[in-house]
């Protein structure tokens, strides 16, 4: 799909999805796409763990930066290396972009993209929030995937039931 190229039905945007599964990936992610029906922006996505097709809205932001394709595949990378669903992190990802593009859009030098090193608090507050967030549901013995009680385990240890330390901690400590 080519930005500009029209707005796509719910019916036509799960068929570019069954297309792209057909050519062998488990899930797809389809960005800057727009809804017929609606009128709005939109990212539709299929996610082969939950077996679910899904269709996030999003505020366009009328400006252009090269780079923030880059940006959106790096931050939906982190959040899936850390195991996290697919389809929060693309939200995760469009989250982050949609703040990132709003705080630059002033800039008069668009062309050289989002300036991240100018952001990179901003990327750090995201990413606290976000496991600021994850600690508090530990600490609750909630799973931060399923929101189900976890088996906690002897206190102390990991799941493997190695101990665990704090670093810098003497290692004969504790």
């Amino acid at each position: 799909i080519c930005p500009g190229e029209g707005a796509l039905s719910r019916e036509e945007a799960r068929r570019v999805v069954d297309g792209l599964l057909a050519y062998g990936p488990r899930s797809v992610v389809i960005t800057s796409g727009v809804e017929q029906e609606t009128g709005g922006h939109v990212v539709w996505g299929y996610d082969h763990q939950t077996g679910e097709y899904f269709t996030l809205p999003y505020r366009f932001i009328q400006v252009h930066f090269p780079g923030t394709g880059d940006l959106f595949s790096a931050v939906l990378v982190g959040e899936l290396l850390e195991k996290k669903p697919l389809m929060p992190s693309v939200r995760r990802a469009m989250d982050l972009l949609e703040k990132l593009i709003f705080l630059e859009q002033d800039e008069i030098e668009k062309n050289k993209g989002i300036r991240i090193e100018k952001f990179l608090s901003v990327l750090k507050e995201s990413r606290h929030g976000a496991r600021n967030n994850l600690k508090r549901r530990a600490a609750h013995g909630v799973s931060p995937d399923t929101g189900a009680k976890k088996n906690r385990g002897r206190p102390g240890r990991g799941a493997a039931g190695v101990r665990r330390r704090r670093v810098g901690q003497d290692p004969g400590a504790g």
